[in-house]
């Protein structure tokens, strides 16, 4: 069992209040119960708090409170970054992918695998990929000829890589996800609307996110490109030849109508 001391000695943290008070689990302020922790990092938030009953509350210097009998303070310069922290600590392990291949899975002879590849049910992986160590191919993906995966990286059910596309180590890929794609493009010929060859590809470098159902087309030319540590959005659409710099966020937007 966690207290609210080691819990300021696990984050960092500047302990206000009893060292000892139990902490059984996270919530978000609203929620939280006496034996719970919770985290504050602005004073906009000042009205959740006063109507929480979180017995351990992270917060921030301009947003800590006085120690109670029924409440201690952590206080730490990042409170969300902290509680962010702690929130596995508590949390359900994640599934384990064990080595191995499905019996169902369709690889064809010439990919190479690195050690302790996991390829799941009705995956199929095309002629010539590659793929690193430690990577996780879940059910039902499909990895087109001559893709490039490299280590450490999990791909959730139903992801597609298309053709001579580039992913590299550490990337997270949410189930849905489309990689290259062809571009769109079309001029008018004589016969009608006349497709634009898309012969590019798509490279999507270390240690990128892409949430669920996020396309990202190849390029007409070169590549799409996704520098490192970018973080994509659910339903994002991504064009061809676009260029995304290093540690940005893309985040879906979303229209309601009206009736």
């Amino acid at each position: 069992m966690h207290t609210a001391g080691s819990i300021a000695e696990m984050v960092g943290g500047r302990l206000i209040g009893a060292a000892d008070r139990p902490v059984n689990g996270v919530a978000a302020l609203g929620d939280a119960g006496a034996d719970q922790i919770s985290y504050i990092n602005s004073k906009k938030y000042a009205g959740f708090l006063a109507e929480s009953k979180a017995g351990t509350v992270i917060a921030t210097p301009d947003t800590v409170g006085e120690a109670t009998a029924d409440r201690s303070w952590i206080v730490c310069d990042n409170a969300e970054s902290a509680f962010n922290g702690l929130v596995m600590q508590f949390a359900k392990p994640a599934p384990a992918y064990e080595p191995g291949i499905h019996p169902s899975a369709v690889v064809d002879p010439s990919v190479k695998l690195g050690r302790n590849v996991h390829i799941g049910a009705n995956a199929v992986i095309e002629r010539d990929a590659e793929i690193g160590d430690d990577t996780v191919i879940g059910a039902g993906c499909y990895i087109g000829h001559e893709v490039k995966i490299g280590c450490r990286t999990l791909i959730y059910p139903n992801v597609t890589i298309m053709y001579r596309c580039l992913v590299g180590n550490a990337v997270i890929l949410h189930p849905g996800v489309v990689i290259g794609a062809d571009g769109f493009g079309f001029v008018p010929g004589p016969n009608g609307l006349e497709k634009v060859p898309q012969v590019g590809i798509v490279r999507i470098d270390d240690d990128v996110e892409v949430g669920a159902n996020t396309t990202i087309d190849r390029a007409r030319f070169d590549q799409t490109w996704i520098k490192s540590n970018v973080k994509i959005d659910d339903q994002v659409m991504v064009a061809h030849n676009v260029v995304v710099g290093e540690s940005s966020i893309l985040v879906a937007q979303v229209g309601i109508a009206g009736s």
